[in-house]
């Protein structure tokens, strides 16, 4: 009966040394995976730790490119509108420059006009002076003398010339052609006479000291006219 309760002992304690092995290894093996799992964890917690860096990194490097491209860009444009600036205020300064020049040139151009006026006034007026002078009625006496002996003497020849064509003998041939010189000659002889009529009235005005006088307004004909036509008795203006 001993023996047996001894072997009954003995395997009693076999059991729970065995059952202590396994619920130690249990344990261990718990343990393990309790340390494999807060590894894993730990492991996945630094993985999305350094994603979430990298992650904010790469936003942050991104908002910072935008921010420099932005500013690059308000830059660009704040100097665009700066040299935009610059060349209205130019052109504007040139525009100003070119009135102010366009203004000198039109009231040098107004006083110069002014100037031109006020002198061919008084060369008018000087003009009339001169006209009432004794000297002036006697040169133009003698031009209009010289004038009148000249178309007296060209008067003689056409009448010379006639008288020839008329005591002529001629042919039936030639009779056609000095018809048409005599038609000249009768015509110069007319323009001639007009003009002597025209000398002869000159030479009165003279006398009465109303030579150089426009017939239409009364006022002074320029000496340059009745230089070149002395018989000329209206003005440029009433010429027409």
């Amino acid at each position: 009966m001993p023996a047996k309760k001894k072997t009954r002992r003995k395997t009693a304690g076999k059991k729970k040394a065995a059952r202590k092995k396994k619920a130690t290894k249990k344990k261990k093996a718990a343990r393990k995976k309790k340390a494999t799992k807060k590894k894993k964890a730990a492991r996945k917690k630094k993985a999305t730790k350094k994603k979430k860096a990298t992650r904010k990194k790469k936003a942050a490097k991104k908002k910072k490119a935008t921010r420099k491209k932005k500013a690059t860009k308000k830059k660009k444009a704040t100097r665009k509108k700066k040299a935009a600036k610059k060349k209205k205020a130019a052109r504007k300064k040139k525009a100003t420059k070119k009135k102010a020049t366009r203004k000198k040139k039109a009231t040098k151009k107004k006083k110069a006009t002014r100037k031109k006026k006020a002198t061919k006034k008084k060369a008018k007026k000087s003009g009339a002076r001169a006209y009432r002078s004794q000297a002036f009625f006697d040169h133009f006496r003698e031009k209009l003398l010289e004038k009148r002996g000249r178309i007296e003497r060209r008067l003689h020849d056409f009448r010379d010339q006639l008288r020839g064509i008329q005591e002529r003998p001629r042919e039936l041939e030639e009779w056609a052609q000095e018809e048409k010189d005599r038609d000249i000659l009768i015509r110069l002889e007319q323009r001639e006479q007009e003009e002597l009529r025209r000398i002869q009235t000159a030479l009165m005005l003279v006398n009465s000291r109303q030579y150089g006088k426009c017939q239409v307004c009364g006022r002074p004909i320029l000496r340059a006219r009745l230089e070149e036509i002395p018989t000329a008795f209206r003005c440029i203006r009433h010429s027409g």
